[in-house]
């Protein structure tokens, strides 16, 4: 792919970042521009001239946009009349659904970016379920894409232990009452939310919210992962954040992570029992968490970077 222009259009939040997705572009020998924009803004009338200006000057191959939100059907439209470029879309979180202000269940349908999806060339969904249903719906553009991790930002450190076990992540009611259950063991809990809770006495202080838990998931003998309910058979960023560092990972039976990942790579539960079981056995088989933890990792740099994705994605809009 020597030579592609490529537009990645991102979004502010750092999670996943960017500016790392471009530079993998890069790397592969591909000319990379990067317009980021602020998914908060009350319109996104800045992007589209930012936009406008790339095709024009830039003319790009490709354009690949990070999420997508506010990016509607109309804006997509006068863009298509601008450019000859693919259009492709990386979906981090759920294709359909999102969640209503202050977390009120259940999650309600996204109108303006899924009106827009079959504009897009290709949309790369990180949750098999979302795939099967929006080709349901005629949606023939989905594409199933596992989500990855960044080397540079997750790898093992030489930190000492500090915890039983952590967790990184928003404050959800599913996840605090699985937290909630584990209070036996030494714990620590990072991310929003968490300092209103019961469970503040395990908030981790020196944690800053967006900024990377590598080092904390470093500390910890076993850092658990606790899916929202959007992920139906997809696994979350956190997965292979995790099992970058190098760290052992717990996490629930979904299919995909099932079909990605062994029981020598991935401790996988179904309940709060079940969870606590293993990780007291865990805890006390030093030898056999370590092995797991080595697994996992080795199976994460062989299988699951952000630099294996985007070849994924290149093969998959430009098959040889």
């Amino acid at each position: 792919m020597h030579g592609l222009k490529i537009l990645v259009i991102t979004w502010t939040h750092p999670m996943p970042p960017g500016s790392l997705i471009a530079q993998c572009f890069a790397d592969k020998g591909c000319v990379v521009e990067e317009i980021k924009y602020n998914v908060s803004a009350p319109d996104i009338t800045l992007l589209l001239n930012q936009w406008k200006k790339s095709l024009f000057h830039f003319r790009p191959d490709l354009v690949l946009i990070m999420k997508g939100a506010k990016i509607s059907k109309e804006i997509l439209t006068e863009i298509k009349t601008l450019s000859t470029a693919k259009l492709a879309l990386w979906l981090v979180d759920n294709a359909l659904l999102e969640l209503h202000p202050d977390n009120i269940w259940p999650p309600h349908y996204r109108t303006v970016e899924a009106k827009a999806y079959p504009l897009y060339d290709t949309v790369f969904m990180y949750d098999s379920f979302d795939v099967s249903h929006c080709r349901q719906l005629g949606l023939h553009n989905a594409v199933y894409l596992p989500l990855a991790f960044c080397e540079s930002i997750y790898h093992p450190l030489n930190s000492a232990t500090l915890y039983d076990m952590s967790f990184i992540g928003y404050r959800y009611l599913n996840r605090e009452r699985l937290i909630g259950s584990l209070k036996g063991f030494h714990l620590g809990i990072g991310g929003c939310g968490w300092e209103g809770s019961s469970l503040h006495n395990y908030v981790i202080k020196d944690y800053v919210p967006y900024a990377s838990p590598n080092h904390i998931y470093n500390q910890s003998k076993i850092v658990l992962n606790i899916h929202s309910p959007q992920s139906v058979h997809g696994g979350n960023l956190r997965n292979f954040e995790v099992l970058g560092s190098g760290s052992v990972l717990c996490a629930e039976r979904l299919k995909d992570l099932l079909d990605l990942f062994s029981e020598d790579e991935v401790v996988f539960y179904s309940s709060a029992e079940e969870l606590k079981e293993k990780i007291s056995f865990l805890l006390a088989n030093d030898q056999k968490r370590r092995q797991i933890a080595q697994n996992g990792h080795q199976c994460a740099i062989a299988h699951h970077t952000f630099s294996h994705r985007i070849n994924s994605i290149l093969n998959t809009l430009y098959p040889s």
